[in-house]
């Protein structure tokens, strides 16, 4: 085994120990000078950081009011609410077909209760209706389908 010493750490077969300090050398450390790192604000640059804070802050609150305000169902034009409800519509029914041709394993206790698997598809698709605004549309577009039905049955 052969032992090098390096400017103060000591290699074994290549691998590299730190450095052990006597007692000579812990009395030579610099004291006198410290570097320090961490530097501490005044008074004043933390009030002006809080007020440019509070200022971002109210302006991200305006511009979420603007966005609300124009995404609001009640501000919204007959044809935004048919594009919406058409896009929200697609949506549910190509989630529904994944949902319900989705492979599901029971264990084997589990499949003696015929119910556990549709009741795991129903909230499948629960969670599907839950998104966004899904639910809304998707209730608006069975509203105008089942007046479409009807005005087809009373043609008839």
């Amino acid at each position: 085994m052969s032992d090098t010493t390096t400017q103060g750490a000591t290699t074994t077969q290549g691998i590299r120990m730190p450095p052990t300090f006597t007692p000579e050398m812990w009395e030579k450390r610099d004291i006198v000078n410290p570097v320090s790192t961490i530097k501490l604000a005044t008074g004043e640059e933390v009030m002006l950081d809080h007020q440019k804070i509070s200022e971002i802050n109210d302006d991200l609150n305006e511009l979420l009011e603007k966005r609300d305000k124009i995404n609001s169902f009640f501000n919204i034009s007959l044809k935004q609410l048919f594009v919406k409800m058409s896009n929200a519509t697609t949506d549910v029914l190509k989630e529904f077909i994944e949902v319900i041709f989705r492979r599901r394993r029971f264990r084997y206790q589990e499949k003696f209760k015929w119910w556990n698997k549709y009741s795991v598809i129903g909230k499948d698709m629960w969670e599907v209706l839950q998104k966004n605004d899904r639910l809304m549309y998707f209730g608006i577009f069975l509203i105008f389908l089942a007046i479409l039905l009807n005005f087809l049955d009373m043609l008839n």
